[in-house]
């Protein structure tokens, strides 16, 4: 490794001449260089030219992802010219991006609010994670499910192309009525206090809103509010048919249940002024007063007596003051609040109500469904009808003179202006007229501010303010909501009121009053009017119609008239959202550096190609349309798997990728292992997620442990909430094969078991789980040790291992324990790795035996082909040809079970000591026992691998694994013994075999029964054991314990040794699933999935790996609580005190000496267990042949497999008969 000096930003650095720029930029934290063409695992490429840099001297900018540093070399990465080149590329690449980032759903939504995301939480029944999503934006998301004016369905739900808008507002407040009914309302926790002081001035929607996301901040918020009660025009405004007092005190208690005092009949300009609350210490303000005055008609008599207000009409009757009406009411207006003050009327007595409008109904501003529901009621309405003279007599109101009008061209608003018809005036008799044509703010208070801090107002006489912060010419005074905008809705009221509370906070934190962060979003609408072809479907789906209370009982009183959707109507109606947002809004790198470098997509505008998307593939989706050519994929797919399943169609500005030929995925040789799903950068390749709607939603990433193969790649699970929703690759190599990326489906299953069941005559009924180990305990004190058997599965954490271990051993006195599959196939204990994969990687010369690497163990595959890419060589000794068979350079196919000797021979012909009795194993020999070339051999021993892999669980007739070590130590070689099961080579190291304690320490040994005797504080002596494959055949047992382990289903045991087991008097099985050994025993536990498991397991080289829990057991218990369970039912409690894995891991740190050094998720090598410590005779390997090898019981692979294959061959299906690719 050679070292250079160059400078970076000002800043001297020495690094690797190897690096490039962007690398040594990133290694050394020296700042973020955007790249969208870069992918570690693969060489550099430089196609996308986002990451470009300056260097001294060069005559034009540099991809730095491509450029090697060298000597004295002084970069530049951020200044103007690099970033304005940078802007323009990213501008080049949305130019052609026929996208949309988010849902019209959520672009139409004043709150911005993530419908799309709720949505699809409410399709799959997390209404509390859908509550949760919601109040990201808007705190009070039950009253808006009630009131809202829904801009998002009338503007913004693209179903209005197809049939009906997506009822949102009906499912947000379902989900909220669920979520607040069930005790559990979701109240998130602020953070620490802050010290800082806010008053909020009105405690309607917009100061609801900010005193909620002030107190989220830690600020202590005072509202002061002139009227009796919170709630502002949703209390006073708006009457309880529409919206229940109720459910609105329920969100303002959550609020004030942050620590917000309410302070009430406080009214500014009568009981303080702005100046006092600067005075009191408030170190901020905001105005949220609403518009509480009604505008005139304006027409002559409007002050005679019966002639009302519609605001103060709708205000008296929230105060408890109701006006007794009589006669025909006339209501003038065509807003909500007009058909508000209607509905009202009808209720309080007036015989006839008629609404006066001056347009007709399709230019009415209210809710058209509030238009509907008033018609249903008995409201009448006169369109084109115009207020010109209230008629009165003695000042009382008698009659109302209207005139006729005609639709003539738009105005403002977009509306066609109403003209009057001379001569076609008319009257309308009747005894109240109520006046509900707009509202006004009235302000008070707001003139004792000192000279120097004048209060700026906007020709409406509302307050003028920075519409991005709320800020007012008052630097420490800000203001939303109808005080700014006028009259307006809720839903912009809370809006305003969010977006104040962020600028207060960087007001309070920075000085400077800055807006919420601006994002960028790719619009289809910005290219061209959106069409049905567009859409993800074409079917229509029904609107769901909401349960009424029927018009005669509404008009009775003031029940609320919409009911709410039961619960088969909102999942329903959830599922018809068409999901126009991109899936990978939360981690699409081209959205995220458009973002930060403010793009102007008009810049380069131009017309854009559309593609239908393919989804002709069951897990994984192509889009065109979101695809920039930066190649990934094709590179991928191509260098490191070795496939080339992706390839360039066309040319110049029409170059697609694709499929090879154009096709579909499915007609080319994909292995499906999801790798360029996770390099894509912008959602163009993507997973179709096994959830009835997939979201998308911002995810957490929780680390772990692929649960399949023993190679042990690093995943990472990602979660909403306690929602686990894909799986992707994680730290280190980040590879992972399709078991390991889509199969993860399992977790979520609805045939999960979730309960403790024990048997009663024929059936298993279920009980507590209490009930169900007591019962299995009592039962298993009546055994003879030397008749109880313990099988655990492989993928068993160590922590849980090690407890089924101990308990067999301490609490039933048996060391008959194992995995099944040690019982079909033999085993060798002493047998390990002595290599690991970073020796695989870098090997000059590797040999492969007893594997189909690229099937049996994929991501150890990629490694291998690695070094063959830098020039490695690859030997391959196997029985029979096969896919991986043409990578390498010499394959010697032998005779089955000869695979040890030919292995010997290679390294005989090596010159390598072999031990007496294997000396004359040379090529000529081995050549005709094994049927292989003498020439080949000695072509491989020319080779001289430094590394051998072999498949300990290999599914064919097997040489002795011995004979494998045996030539690794003689070519002073590194061994791979690669394990079919994540945590199979950790169980063993467990102690979970019948003559080994954990660590491989004999249980025949004094000295080491004394130690763990010590150790466990319990007898050992007295613990019985026999063979257990003898036992199990000879019906011996006549109880059984299996954890994870279906034997009874798999069709690879031997029949013998299933009716060994269904020979015992008391079975007892841990599993997820219903099975046939489930279904066999007594009494049945359920398991936590690898993620819901907390620990570690020990990969194939022997690397100990963390496991975290990603989401919640299904069964409310991990797999270790219910072991520790029967443990203390069984008199252990006391030597089983662990407050966690981590506890249990400390005790195997201490009895296993291979584990007293391991540092767990260490990369080096001590994250390894230490085979230095392990010390076991190797004895006398066979020579001959070990009878065919069978597959270990498996259900999760099966399962997945039967899935996988399901899936393939419906798509195929489907593909073949002409289903369109889209």
């Amino acid at each position: 490794m050679a070292l250079v000096r160059l400078v970076i930003d000002g800043k001297r650095v020495v690094a690797d001449s190897s690096k490039t720029i962007l690398e040594v930029v990133r290694e050394q934290g020296l700042g973020d260089i955007p790249t969208l063409c870069h992918d570690k695992r693969l060489e550099p490429y430089g196609s996308c030219f986002v990451c470009v840099v300056k260097v001294k001297g060069a005559r034009t900018l540099v991809p730095s992802c491509a450029t090697k540093v060298t000597e004295g070399m002084v970069v530049e990465t951020s200044s103007k010219e690099v970033k304005e080149a940078r802007k323009a590329a990213l501008e080049l690449l949305l130019s052609n991006h026929y996208a949309d980032c988010i849902g019209p759903c959520r672009l139409a939504c004043p709150a911005s609010v993530d419908i799309q995301g709720y949505l699809a939480l409410a399709a799959l029944g997390r209404h509390h994670d859908a509550v949760r999503l919601i109040k990201e934006k808007n705190p009070l998301p039950s009253v808006c499910g009630r009131v809202c004016t829904r801009p998002c369905e009338v503007k913004g739900c693209r179903r209005n192309i197809l049939d009906e808008p997506v009822g949102i507002d009906w499912v947000k407040r379902y989900v909220t009525d669920l979520a607040y009914g069930d005790g559990k309302a979701y109240q998130p926790q602020r953070t620490t206090p802050n010290g800082k002081k806010v008053a909020v001035i009105g405690a309607g929607p917009a100061g609801l809103s900010c005193a909620y996301y002030l107190a989220l901040r830690g600020y202590a918020v005072d509202i002061y509010e002139a009227m009796p009660e919170p709630g502002g025009m949703l209390r006073y405004g708006i009457p309880a048919y529409r919206l229940p007092k109720d459910v609105l005190d329920l969100e303002v208690k959550q609020i004030l249940d942050l620590g917000v005092t309410l302070k009430t009949n406080q009214a500014l300009g009568r009981d303080f002024t702005l100046f006092n609350l600067k005075q009191k210490g408030y170190d901020a303000v905001f105005l949220g007063v609403g518009a509480w005055a009604s505008s005139k008609m304006r027409v002559p008599g409007e002050e005679a007596e019966g002639v009302l207000s519609g605001i103060e009409f709708l205000r008296n009757f929230g105060l408890g003051h109701p006006l007794s009406l009589h006669g025909t009411v006339l209501v003038v207006g065509g807003g909500n609040t007009a058909i508000d003050c209607a509905r009202t009327a009808l209720r309080c007595g007036a015989s006839e109500v008629r609404i006066v409008y001056r347009r007709t109904r399709a230019e009415m501003p209210a809710n058209a469904a509030e238009i509907h529901d008033a018609e249903e009621e008995g409201v009448k309405f006169d369109f084109l009808t115009a207020p010109t003279r209230v008629i009165a007599e003695e000042n009382r109101v008698v009659a109302l003179e209207c005139q006729r009008m005609v639709l003539g061209e738009p105005d403002r608003s977009g509306r066609r202006s109403p003209k009057p018809v001379p001569g076609s005036e008319f009257q309308i008799k009747c005894a109240f007229i109520i006046s509900a044509i707009g509202q006004v703010t009235r302000l008070a208070g707001l003139d004792d501010l000192p000279p120097t801090e004048k209060l700026e107002l906007t020709r409406n006489q509302t307050l003028a303010v920075d519409e991005r912060t709320g800020q007012t010419s008052v630097e420490w005074l800000f203001a939303g909501g109808d005080v700014v905008t006028g009259a307006a809705t809720a839903i912009e009221g809370i809006a305003s009121g969010r977006k104040a509370a962020y600028a207060i906070d960087q007001y309070l934190t920075s000085g400077v009053a800055r807006p919420e962060p601006q994002e960028f979003f790719s619009r289809k609408d910005v290219f061209r009017k959106v069409t049905r072809e567009d859409l993800k479907t074409e079917v229509p789906s029904k609107r769901q119609q909401m349960p009424m209370l029927a018009a005669s009982e509404r008009v009775k009183g003031f029940a609320e008239v919409e009911l709410g959707l039961a619960h088969e109507q909102a999942l329903a109606e959830a599922m018809r959202c068409m999901e126009c947002g991109c899936e990978a809004l939360f981690n699409c790198d081209l959205r995220r550096y458009a973002t930060e470098y403010g793009v102007d997509i008009t810049r380069f505008l131009g017309e854009a190609k559309s593609y239908k998307i393919d989804r002709t593939h069951p897990l994984i989706e192509l889009d065109q349309n979101k695809c920039i050519a930066c190649g990934r994929c094709v590179r991928m797919c191509a260098e490191v798997v070795g496939v080339a399943a992706f390839g360039y169609v066309n040319r110049g500005f029409d170059t697609q990728v694709r499929p090879a030929l154009g096709g579909s995925l499915l007609e080319t040789d994909c292995v499906v292992c999801g790798l360029c799903v996770d390099t894509c950068p912008t959602g163009a390749i993507a997973e179709r997620l096994p959830l009835s709607k997939p979201g998308p939603w911002l995810t957490e990433r929780v680390p772990s442990v692929c649960p399949y193969c023993g190679v042990g790649c690093t995943i990472d699970y990602q979660v909403h909430g306690d929602l686990l929703v894909t799986v992707s690759s994680g730290r280190g190599e980040g590879f992972h094969c399709r078991k390991g990326r889509f199969g993860y489906e399992y977790v979520q299953a609805e045939d999960r078991l979730a309960k403790a069941t024990v048997r009663s005559g024929n059936e298993l009924k279920e009980v507590g789980v209490k009930e169900a180990l007591s019962l299995a305990a009592s039962r298993l004190r009546g055994y003879d040790p030397a008749e109880v058997a313990v099988f655990v599965g492989e993928r068993l954490t160590n922590e849980e291992a090690y407890l089924a271990q101990k308990i067999a051993r301490l609490g039933l006195h048996t060391h008959n324990i194992a995995p099944f599959a040690s019982l079909m196939n033999p085993d060798r204990p002493e047998v390990v790795s002595t290599g690991t994969y970073n020796d695989l990687a870098s090997s000059q010369a590797t040999l492969v035996v007893n594997s189909v690497l690229n099937e049996e163990h994929f991501t150890t595959d990629l490694m291998l082909k690695r070094a063959l890419r830098q020039g490695g060589k690859l030997v391959y000794v196997h029985p029979e040809t096969n896919t991986f068979a043409r990578f390498a350079h010499v394959f010697l196919k032998c005779k089955p079970g000869t695979e040890g000797l030919v292995v010997l021979a290679i390294a005989r012909e090596a010159g390598a000591n072999l031990p007496d009795g294997l000396a004359d194993l040379d090529a000529d020999r081995v050549s005709s026992l094994a049927d292989v070339p003498k020439e080949g051999i000695r072509e491989a021993s020319r080779l001289l691998p430094k590394v051998i892999v072999f498949n300990r669980d290999f599914g064919g007739q097997r040489a002795d694994p011995r004979l494998f070590k045996l030539a690794a130590d003689a070519l002073g070689a590194r061994l791979l013994a690669m394990r079919a099961r994540a945590n199979g080579q950790g169980v063993v190291d467990m102690g979970c075999h019948p003559a080994y304690f954990p660590g491989y320490r004999p249980v025949l040994d004094p000295a080491v029964v004394e130690a763990m005797e010590r150790e466990w504080r319990g007898p050992l002596v007295g613990c019985k054991g026999q063979d257990i494959l003898s036992g199990l055949k000879a019906r011996r047992f006549r109880a059984v314990i299996l954890i994870g382990e279906d034997p009874l289903g798999s069709p690879a045991v031997p029949q013998e040794l299933k009716e060994g087991l269904l020979a015992a008097d008391f079975r007892m099985v841990f599993d997820l699933f219903e099975t046939e050994t489930t279904r066999a025993a007594h009494v049945v536990l359920p398991m936590s999935a690898p993620a819901e498991t907390s620990g570690t397991y020990t990969n194939s080289e022997r690397r100990v790996q963390a496991l975290k829990r990603a989401v919640p057991p299904v069964a409310g218990m991990e797999t270790f609580e219910r072991l520790l369970g029967l443990g203390s039912y069984l008199g252990l409690a006391y030597k089983l005190d662990y407050r966690g894995p981590e506890d249990i891991f400390e005790e195997i740190r201490r009895v296993a000496p291979i584990y007293r050094t391991v540092h767990v998720d260490s990369p080096e090598a001590l994250g390894c267990s230490d085979v230095g410590a392990l010390d076991l005779a190797p004895g006398v390997p066979d020579l001959g042949t070990f009878a065919p090898a069978l597959p270990p019981p498996d259900t999760l692979e099966m399962r997945f497999e039967r899935r996988f294959e399901a899936m393939m061959a419906e798509a195929r299906a489907r593909l073949s008969q002409g289903y369109p690719r889209a």
